[in-house]
């Protein structure tokens, strides 16, 4: 059995057989599977803590500040549609859950944007220019292991 023939008989593929070749496609949209896989991750890493994963995130700088300005825009998309949904479907404002994850993620990247700025400021204030480079002496030899050939 192929590869493919091993996908569909798990569901991953459907398969269209009416013509020859098969054609096969993806049974689930990828959005849908990068959900459920980050949900897993989230909850076997993490303990279901997003804002651990986001701190993680930006303490290894693995997040840029272009990505987190990105993320910053995100959030406050899904913190005004929030807004505006929960005007029209409730007539009393309900005041901000601690636990609000949408609130959580903004507040741990507006504080990394912020953090970086202040860290990369810092370092280019504190840092000394890079030393000159340095001459190799004249006659010096380069790349050899001593007199007769060896290590060649």
């Amino acid at each position: 059995m192929t590869l493919l023939g091993r996908l569909a008989a798990k569901g991953a593929v459907q398969v269209d057989r009416s013509k020859e070749p098969f054609v096969y496609r993806a049974a689930h949209r990828r959005e849908s599977v990068i959900g459920s896989r980050v949900r897993t991750f989230l909850q076997d890493v993490f303990d279901g803590k997003a804002d651990s994963l986001v701190l993680q995130l930006v303490e290894d700088e693995a997040l840029s500040v272009e990505d987190l300005r990105a993320i910053e825009r995100t959030i406050s998309a899904a913190e005004a549609s929030e807004t505006s949904d929960a005007s029209e479907t409730s007539d009393a404002s309900e005041p901000n859950d601690a636990s609000d994850p949408i609130r959580i993620a903004s507040e741990v990247t507006r504080g990394a944007t912020h953090a970086r700025a202040r860290a990369a400021a810092q370092s280019r204030r504190a840092s000394p220019p890079p030393p000159a480079p340095v001459a190799a002496p004249a006659g010096a030899a380069r790349g050899r292991r001593g007199e007769g050939g060896k290590g060649r």
